[in-house]
């Protein structure tokens, strides 16, 4: 009688705080199942999990700070992408010796565990189809390749999940071609012998 009268207004409430919250749900969902959504925008959206079933964003708080963390990441994706890059380049400097180019092959390795980690981690956040989180992440990964200078090295993938193997190949490849014009610009500079085919 009474006991399952207070359970059905307890539940009652519940269900009336959920549909008056942020957004419907107390489980929270890992991604908008009709596409891309504007979390902040748009009211009677489900609620969004980032990673965990515990990281529920159900308020706009929460969704400010889960903006803010994807987009440190991505930062941080362009960061280390750079970092790698100045290793590589070290490492294949003749004039390192072999010591620091076994503790950069370390580091090297650890680093890209690191990225593949924060590249499929700022993937997912694109995954759960919230339009703040994907503009955070293409903003981040724009910030990083600005203030970590993408430009000036072999970066051209925006995909922190794929870069990380993609910038390998491309700097051995610059290097190749860089060894390869070093070459014929020292074949050109031979003075050719008149009446030859060169000449």
């Amino acid at each position: 009688g009474m006991h399952e009268m207070n359970a059905m207004q307890t539940m009652a409430e519940k269900v009336a705080v959920a549909s008056n919250s942020f957004c419907q749900g107390d489980m929270g969902m890992v991604m908008y199942m009709d596409g891309f959504r504007w979390t902040l925008k748009e009211e009677g959206n489900s609620c969004l999990n980032l990673y965990f079933a515990s990281w529920t964003l159900n308020s706009k708080g929460k969704v400010f700070g889960a903006m803010a963390g994807v987009f440190l990441l991505a930062v941080l994706a362009e960061g280390i992408s750079k970092i790698r890059h100045n290793l590589s380049l070290r490492a294949r400097d003749v004039s390192t010796p072999l010591s620091e180019r076994r503790k950069i092959a370390i580091f090297q390795t650890l680093l890209h565990g690191l990225h593949a980690f924060i590249g499929y981690t700022v993937m997912l956040a694109t995954m759960t189809f919230s339009l703040e989180l994907l503009c955070c992440v293409i903003f981040g990964l724009t910030t990083g390749y600005f203030v970590f200078g993408g430009e000036s090295y072999s970066h051209v993938s925006t995909n922190p999940c794929c870069a990380f193997l993609e910038d390998e190949a491309l700097e051995r490849t610059f290097t190749s071609e860089r060894a390869a014009e070093n070459t014929r610009a020292s074949i050109s500079s031979v003075p050719s012998e008149a009446g030859n085919c060169c000449s």
